[in-house]
């Protein structure tokens, strides 16, 4: 029988596997890639410059894929943190107590 605790822990999980999967539309990249194509928009509604308007939306690019990589990154070491949280909340389950100090009746 699962624990009330472990099994937050495996809802939190698919929870954050549903995230970087992209099974859903509202995952991390949807934001990113929302944020990040109204500061082309606006760069390319303001800027005149072919290559200073070339250049920003690149540098846009480059921002996009590093903002990308650092959240599936952090996404991912929290995936594992409450993986193993989720094993070591059930083998705490299963300590017996009553081994280790007397427990009087």
């Amino acid at each position: 029988m699962k624990t009330i605790d472990t099994q937050c822990f495996i809802h939190y999980n698919k929870h954050i596997n549903i995230h970087t999967q992209g099974e859903n539309m509202f995952n991390t990249n949807f934001y990113i890639d929302t944020f990040q194509n109204s500061k082309k928009q606006f760069v390319n509604a303001i800027v005149q410059h072919d290559g200073i308007k070339k250049a920003l939306n690149e540098f846009v690019d480059t921002q996009t894929a590093y903002t990308k990589s650092a959240v599936n990154a952090a996404l991912e070491v929290n995936k594992r943190v409450f993986e193993e949280s989720a094993k070591a909340a059930s083998e705490f389950t299963k300590f017996d107590v009553s081994k280790f100090f007397k427990v009087s009746k």
